[in-house]
């Protein structure tokens, strides 16, 4: 076959390709729900079955001949797709006369899988480029050797990168999933009230793919794969109870609920959410008027030049992300990682806290400051409440000595008062305190009834930020006379000596 023979074919090939769609849409990223089967039926592939329904993947006049690992995926797709699509008709034809699978009927959504397998295959064996538009159409037109009951057309097409790493992070899930239901990974010595290694595996799993998972759907709004990765997240909450023998009776941890197709049409659709505006890379500012949240690194360290300005000097010892696990929840829309180590989910919940209360407490006096509190309560905390109340109450009466803990006290300090005293309704407290605040600056003294409702704590900080003005006012006044009469003492002294 001649070289221009080849680019052509490659060339219509492509075009006939991308003129298919991947699969059909309700069929996306829905093809792992008999993962079992399908792996089952792969482990049994054997090259000497269906040879007269694979010889033309080795045909002499085969675009694939001078590739055997081609030749060799070509025949292995050929022998499984005849295993999951038993021809139109019957139910076990083998050329071999040896049985079929024992899978129920075909359906779409097999062949939807094999072109998953295809793609991974040809990927993994690394397969040339150019070769692979040639086996798929070599497929397709060799088609009536092998046909079964649904045909392979409509289903059958290249999957691009983005859909296939995400088809990845879900056979994965499955995988895992169902090893574990099957009992096939356990193993070695259990102590009570240990998980074993083959539980802490699955865990570790889902934690890596399933927040990869989180942050290939949310950032990038793709309704489908959420879908999808939520339906996993509904089959493993309904099995989990049942896989306490596997993980020595330990109750396995919620996997987070995607909270975009939680909340209602009404509060997801309209206005953007602020949250989510704060970590918008394209603005350069917040169309709610709050400084931006970035995943970047600032520099906390000053100087005073000779016209006592205040510069900012880069310093290795000073780099600090500000707030890189509030940032992370906003890009994810409210959605939590998910974490499986009891001490670590507590962590992360005071970790957010904080960096919210931090992020509250530099932007107070911003009258927008309001409307992320309210809607960072509604969206996240109302959904952690419990968890959050069981951490105030637990470490209210004892010595910081968890590191969440410690992040309790760190909060408490943010806020002058006692997260504890306060719980049942922090929100209000903080907009509370942030409208009294604002109208400290603006000259107009909060009334009786708010001054106490927002506490004698708070009272006391606005307090501190009017000393700390004044003090701040008198340095700099002092600074500068400092500044004249050092530069008349200098001309005084000249003078005297030119006497």
């Amino acid at each position: 076959m001649s070289h221009r023979y080849i680019i052509v074919i490659v060339f219509l090939a492509t075009l006939l390709l991308k003129a298919t769609p991947i699969f059909a849409e309700h069929f996306k990223y829905e093809i792992f729900q008999n993962l079992t089967e399908y792996r089952k039926n792969e482990g049994l592939i054997d090259l000497k079955e269906y040879t007269a329904e694979t010889s033309f993947c080795g045909d002499p006049k085969s675009p694939l001949k001078s590739n055997s690992g081609a030749v060799d995926i070509c025949k292995r797709f050929v022998i499984l797709f005849k295993r999951l699509n038993p021809s139109e008709g019957t139910t076990a034809e083998r050329s071999d006369g040896h049985p079929a699978s024992s899978i129920s009927s075909a359906t779409p959504k097999h062949a939807a899988f094999l072109n998953y397998w295809l793609s991974t295959q040809l990927r993994d064996k690394n397969i040339p480029e150019n070769l692979r538009p040639l086996l798929y159409l070599h497929l397709k037109t060799h088609y009536d050797k092998f046909k079964g009951k649904y045909k392979l057309t409509d289903q059958f097409h290249p999957i691009e990168s983005a859909h296939l790493e995400k088809l990845d992070i879900l056979h994965e899930l499955y995988r895992q999933y169902y090893e574990l239901k099957n009992n096939k990974l356990g193993g070695g010595e259990k102590k009570e009230g240990d998980r074993d290694e083959g539980c802490l595996n699955f865990l570790q799993n889902c934690k890596d793919n399933y927040n990869k998972g989180l942050e290939k759907c949310l950032p990038q709004a793709d309704n489908q794969f959420c879908i999808a990765l939520n339906r996993f997240r509904n089959l493993y909450e309904e099995d989990k109870a049942s896989f306490s023998a596997a993980c020595h009776n330990k109750t396995l941890p919620s996997l987070p609920e995607i909270a975009s197709l939680r909340l209602p049409k009404a509060v997801t659709g309209g206005t953007p959410k602020i949250g989510g505006d704060l970590v918008q890379a394209e603005q350069s500012s917040s169309t709610h008027q709050l400084p931006k949240i970035v995943d970047d690194v600032v520099f906390s360290s000053f100087f005073f030049n000779k016209n006592t300005q205040i510069i900012v000097r880069p310093s290795s010892f000073s780099l600090q992300s500000v707030y890189p696990n509030l940032y992370k929840l906003l890009l994810l829309q409210y959605t939590s990682l998910f974490e499986y180590d009891e001490e670590k989910i507590k962590n992360n919940l005071m970790e957010v806290l904080h960096e919210f209360l931090k992020y509250y407490n530099l932007n107070r006096g911003n009258s927008s400051v309001d409307l992320f509190i309210k809607e960072f309560f509604y969206d996240y905390y109302k959904n952690k409440k419990e968890e959050y109340e069981k951490i105030y109450a637990e470490c209210s009466n004892k010595k910081p000595l968890t590191s969440y803990c410690k992040l309790y006290y760190r909060c408490n300090d943010q806020l002058r008062d006692d997260l504890f005293s306060i719980k049942e309704d922090v929100a209000k407290y903080l907009g509370d305190k942030a409208k009294s605040y604002q109208q400290a600056l603006s000259g107009n003294p909060p009334t009786e009834t708010e001054m106490h409702k927002i506490g004698r704590s708070s009272l006391i900080s606005l307090h501190r930020f009017a000393i700390v003005s004044t003090v701040i006012g008198v340095f700099f006044f002092l600074f500068s006379i400092y500044e004249v009469c050092k530069n008349c003492l200098k001309m005084y002294i000249l003078f005297m000596c030119m006497l």
